[in-house]
């Protein structure tokens, strides 16, 4: 399946957020994995349910230089454009847009940076959360014609959502978000079209996570 030594898994909850774990591969043997230090939980699931292991570190990787910084946090967007397509790389630590810093209401929400000194710099206290600024995000591409296709991509502890389908056309296959707050993958407009298949969202926390 592509899994290397020294590579990054993260094992999923059977119960709850806070028992999701990240591990290091030391060893592989055909199908028998051992990772470098005893996991904490049991991660023993309901009955009926399965649960899978996911591998984090893609032969491609976009990481922000300095992720505690949200203004710096670096975000992707595919705009106005199908002919997208895209396979097997990781984005870590970015995307700008959070659920949960309140906008100027006081009562949550996104803003849109205003600039200051003719174009010099941006007006404080307006850059807080600028909107649509996901990690991996597809945006009016359009939802008709040939579709954009993403297989295998990776959205690491992003800000609000993972990964984007907006207005799109998107087939996204073996995708996976862990990390963060908000969604995980997340259709915006209602207007969509292609498909998810095999996609996996884990440890995103919101409103009554737990």
């Amino acid at each position: 399946v592509g899994w290397k030594v020294g590579g990054r898994i993260a094992i999923p909850s059977g119960k709850t957020i806070d028992e999701n774990e990240r591990a290091v591969i030391a060893a592989i043997s055909g199908r028998t994995v051992t990772l470098a230090e005893p996991l904490k939980f049991d991660h023993v699931v309901p009955a009926g349910f399965d649960l899978c292991a996911f591998y984090l570190d893609m032969p491609i990787r976009f990481v922000s230089e300095n992720p505690r910084d949200v203004r710096r946090r670096g975000h992707q967007m595919f705009m106005h454009a199908a002919d997208v397509h895209v396979s097997y790389y990781a984005s870590e630590g970015m995307g700008r847009t959070m659920a949960q810093v309140p906008g100027p209401d006081g009562n949550g929400g996104v803003t849109d940076p205003q600039l200051t000194n003719g174009g010099a710099a941006v007006k404080p206290g307006t850059d807080a959360t600028p909107r649509a600024r996901y990690a991996i995000h597809w945006h009016r591409t359009g939802a008709a014609g040939q579709p954009s296709t993403a297989k295998g991509i990776v959205a690491i502890d992003a800000m609000k959502v993972g990964i984007v389908h907006h207005d799109s056309h998107v087939l996204l296959e073996y995708a996976t978000a862990i990390g963060g707050h908000g969604s995980g993958i997340f259709s915006e407009t209602a207007n969509e079209i292609g498909a998810w298949r095999r996609c996996r969202a884990a440890r995103t926390g919101g409103a009554g996570s737990g």
